[in-house]
């Protein structure tokens, strides 16, 4: 890396600030960088952590918000690599020397999982190194427990890398554990080495496949290919395998991401506690037993509602209401929903504690495909990280023990400990909203993007078009919605001619403007994601007739089921899709419809509306470059035209 930090101390040596452990994990002398007793044993001086409540006020949910600091671009050394991904660091406490480049060997002092990760990677690595290469360039946060925001539009899998630094975690902690009760006699005060609850690691994946996958995978870590010591596996296979799965017919003429990601076991609603021991590893656990809860966030949604308390009114007259339009959503999304009962049943069996007892001492949350969880429900998503590391109602571990800074700040200072681990193959505002809200790690923050295609996605269309860029000027983003849907209805919607397909993106933007063209008495057909089977067919009939002269689709209807749009001359973007290639897709679509019907019109009309806050969204379609020159225009009555022959 070419841009550098000096870090004030060597990284090893410990941080000025009280230590809670007598002496590191047994396993820490065979390691050259130990960033997990620098993080969780020593920390940082109780004075540091008080400037984010005394100095910043809180973010809205009651939790102090983090410093405003600068935002330091870097470079990686790897030429090939930083042609495709840009790095970008805050952080709020800078401590870290990024100079001294490591590897999982020089942080991990488990040789069995490091070489079963190793044999992992090199069969999945292929001949350019890439794969490699990028593994090591994220392990330089990852092992020194910085959050990680990752943005990779490829199908690397980085499930290895994750489950590695999360079995290590917990095992280093379970060590810790073990070896201290030796001292305890000997020095009570000083043998802190736990937390509120028992579970470290939350892993949260949006269907069971993934889920799988992830077991899968800390399996293959643990035992390579010896006989793995698995509880309860064949219970296991059977609820989240995909026997049963979805299929999607392979004479159906779909998108081959399409196809990866809908085949199989694509639940969900699901949530699996898992233990570790010395020589197994354990299924179906009780949360308040596990060391790992995997899960949906509907599935941790789902069952938080289910157990709040009586009082807790508002969660329990919104959570049916949700809980139905998220189950009418797709039908394939309800496979699997006979298993539930067995499934979540020995989840969580506990007593008497609060709902979201267990989430209290989370030190590492991983989400993995967050792109996924982007097209279900992302409020779910939020409502998980808005409850971790709360005070439970219930301590179930020996108070002596807990960690001095677990109980300092009325409890708040533990989220300053946590690390969190984001993985998405779109690069979308809402996944930096949820660092800002809910993320404030003391170690900092490192955000991997991969860069957008060269050349940008709008130079495959092959089908002649006209593209109208309309921008308009919004001061804050509380304040687009409104701004957007006005200039829709002044600028754009005149121009809306017979056999237009108008795509909103949002749900909440796709009911405003319904209800506004039921007010304005228009002939239209709607599709989305909550809508029957029955009406959808309907709907695309009378659409592809031409008895309707508008069809209103959100971008959710369109990720889950791909249907082709027949009747379709000319489109209307609301905003620009979360998924940049659907900007593609919809285009070619809207184009072939018009070379084969008789239209006069040889070129598709398009027209997108969007201002500066789509920055994003657009870079994913059209490029940097070209990016740049939309959002340098004004908002004016003459909009930026591209034509294509």
């Amino acid at each position: 890396m070419e841009k550098r930090r000096k870090l004030t101390q060597n990284p090893t040596e410990p941080i000025e600030g009280p230590s809670d452990a007598v002496a590191a994990a047994p396993s820490s002398s065979s390691v050259k960088f130990d960033f997990f007793n620098a993080h969780f044993c020593v920390g940082i001086p109780e004075h540091e952590l008080q400037q984010f409540s005394t100095e910043n006020g809180n973010d809205g949910h009651g939790r102090p918000r983090p410093p405003a600091t600068a935002v330091e671009r870097m470079e990686f050394e790897d030429a090939e690599l930083s042609s495709q991904y840009t790095c970008s660091l805050i952080n709020i406490l800078p401590r870290l020397d990024l100079d001294h480049q490591i590897s999982p060997d020089d942080c991990i002092p488990f040789k069995r999982i490091l070489h079963h990760f190793h044999r992992l990677r090199a069969a999945q690595t292929p001949s350019n190194g890439v794969v490699g290469s990028i593994d090591q360039a994220l392990y330089q946060y990852i092992g020194r427990y910085m959050d990680l925001c990752c943005a990779s539009t490829g199908d690397t899998d980085f499930k290895p890398l994750f489950c590695l630094h999360a079995l290590s975690h917990v095992m280093r902690t379970r060590n810790l554990v073990i070896s201290n009760k030796q001292r305890l006699e000997k020095a009570r005060e000083q043998c802190r080495d736990q937390g509120l609850a028992r579970p470290k690691v939350l892993i949260l994946a949006p269907m069971r496949k993934f889920a799988y996958a992830i077991v899968k995978t800390m399996v293959a870590l643990m035992f390579g290919e010896d006989r793995p010591f698995v509880q309860r596996l064949a219970r296991f296979e059977s609820e989240f395998g995909d026997t049963e799965g979805n299929q999607i017919h392979e004479k159906r003429a779909v998108a081959q991401d399409y196809r990866e990601l809908m085949n199989g076991n694509v639940d969900d609603c699901f949530r699996l506690g898992i233990g570790l021991a010395k020589k197994c590893l354990k299924l179906y656990t009780p949360f308040n037993e596990s060391d790992f809860i995997l899960c949906s966030p509907l599935g941790l949604k789902m069952l938080l509602d289910e157990t709040a308390p009586e009082g807790d009114e508002t969660s329990k007259n919104s959570a049916p209401k949700k809980q139905k339009r998220q189950k009418a959503s797709a039908p394939f999304l309800r496979l699997g929903t006979e298993k539930r009962r067995r499934t979540d049943g020995a989840t969580n069996d506990d007593d008497d504690g609060g709902p979201n007892d267990f989430l209290a001492s989370i030190e590492l949350l991983i989400v993995e495909r967050a792109d996924i969880l982007l097209m279900q429900n992302w409020e779910h998503v939020q409502s998980v990280f808005a409850l971790l590391n709360s005070v439970p109602c219930r301590v179930r571990t020996d108070i002596t023990r807990v960690r001095r800074w677990a109980l300092s700040g009325d409890g708040t200072h533990a989220r300053h400990y946590r690390q969190t681990l984001l993985f998405t193959r779109t690069h979308a505002v809402e996944m930096h909203a949820l660092f800002a809200q809910h993320c404030a790690n003391f170690a900092g923050l490192a955000t991997v993007v991969q860069k957008p295609t060269d050349p940008p996605l709008i130079t495959q269309l092959s089908m002649p078009y006209v593209q109208e860029f309309h921008r308009f000027d919004a001061a804050s983003p509380a304040e687009q919605a409104e701004q957007r849907f006005q200039y829709f209805v002044r600028q754009i919607f005149p121009k809306c001619q017979s056999g237009t397909l108008l795509f909103v993106p949002s749900y909440f933007d796709f009911v405003r403007v319904r209800n506004w063209l039921k007010r304005q008495c228009e002939h239209f057909v709607q599709l989305h994601e909550y809508a029957q089977t029955g009406k959808v067919a309907k709907a695309r009939n009378l659409f592809a007739r031409g008895e309707r002269r508008m069809m209103l689709m959100t971008e959710r209807f369109h990720y889950y089921f791909r249907y082709p749009i027949k009747g379709v001359n000319a489109i209307m973007f609301y905003q620009a899709p979360q998924n940049a290639h659907f900007y593609n897709e919809l285009m070619q679509m809207g184009a072939r419809n018009l070379q084969k019907s008789a239209s006069d019109h040889h070129r598709l009309p398009c027209w997108l509306l969007f201002s500066k806050f789509d920055c994003l969204r657009l870079q994913n379609i059209f490029g940097t470059e070209a990016t740049q020159i939309l959002l340098d225009q004004k908002q004016s009555e003459n909009p930026q035209i591209l034509e294509a022959n």
